[in-house]
């Protein structure tokens, strides 16, 4: 499953960059009044279809995987606590065993095991959309590789930060899940005693904790996302720029022109995914 998720993910990669060029090919034959436009302008259309197809293949292989891994993950926990010694199983709270199995398994399921190959698929469109410009220019291919190196720099220095206050979110959580077990399973204990009052006031104090932890986390994520975003499009900005003096000065073609907008667009995309996917395996 996972040779299929990469190289559907190579071939996506692929069309995704030859698009643009197919394009700008179709756009300069037809302004010089060249033979071909009809037939590039079908090759552009052809990788527009690859698109769709291997983004679907991409995205259902991708889903197979992580149901695998989900699976495989739960069932070997369950086994270790099975087999776990009876001492030793006492020692943690049993709404921790389900917090792991019920809320942490899936997190990191999503936040390294998935997220790891959407890193690979950004890479991938990264080197060949870069590939591509480097065939329509290569002092745009420099800028670009400029522009894309800050936002990951960016998300490493800020990285720490996310890994924190998302330590800090999982032990609030873990908190609030034993309080909640403990009042489901000692029920007639509180009642007896008539603490319902003061198990209350507990409670909705860890369920705020976690409240105020989750945010926390959301808020410095939101932070490092507006920074990424921020250098990226400033990147893009300057290779526009760039752009529209080359063709002022006749090194750049309209057509070239097209193609290296919608590389520009396509970049941003995968420049913000690997910072921020980076970031949240690194959590």
């Amino acid at each position: 499953m996972v040779f299929i998720v990469i190289l559907s993910s190579i071939l996506l990669a692929v069309c995704t960059s030859l698009k643009p060029i197919y394009l700008q090919n179709a756009i300069d034959a037809v302004e010089a009044g060249a033979d071909g436009a009809l037939t590039l302008f079908g090759f552009y259309v052809a990788s527009i279809l690859g698109i769709m197809l291997f983004e679907t293949v991409r995205q259902l292989s991708t889903g197979k995987y992580r149901n695998s891994v989900l699976f495989g993950l739960k069932k070997k926990v369950m086994a270790h606590i099975i087999h776990m010694p009876p001492r030793k199983f006492q020692e943690e709270q049993g709404q921790n065993y389900v917090t792991t199995l019920n809320n942490e398994i899936e997190m990191l399921v999503d936040s390294y095991y998935v997220t790891r190959l959407e890193l690979a698929y950004s890479i991938l469109v990264l080197i060949t959309c870069v590939i591509a410009l480097l065939y329509i220019n290569s002092s745009l291919a420099l800028i670009i590789v400029i522009s894309t190196v800050c936002p990951i720099i960016a998300s490493a220095v800020q990285g720490k930060a996310l890994e924190k206050r998302t330590n800090f979110y999982t032990v609030a959580l873990e908190k609030l899940n034993v309080m909640i077990g403990n009042l489901i399973h000692g029920y007639p204990t509180i009642k007896v005693n008539h603490v319902e009052r003061e198990y209350l006031a507990t409670l909705e104090r860890d369920n705020e904790s976690a409240a105020k932890a989750e945010f926390a986390k959301s808020k410095t994520k939101i932070r490092v996302n507006m920074i990424i975003g921020l250098l990226s499009y400033a990147g893009e900005a300057v290779m526009v720029g760039f752009s529209i003096y080359e063709i002022a000065r006749g090194r750049l073609s309209v057509g070239a022109l097209v193609g290296a907008l919608q590389l520009s667009e396509m970049l941003v995309i995968p420049t913000n995914s690997i910072s921020y996917q980076l970031s949240e395996m690194k959590s």
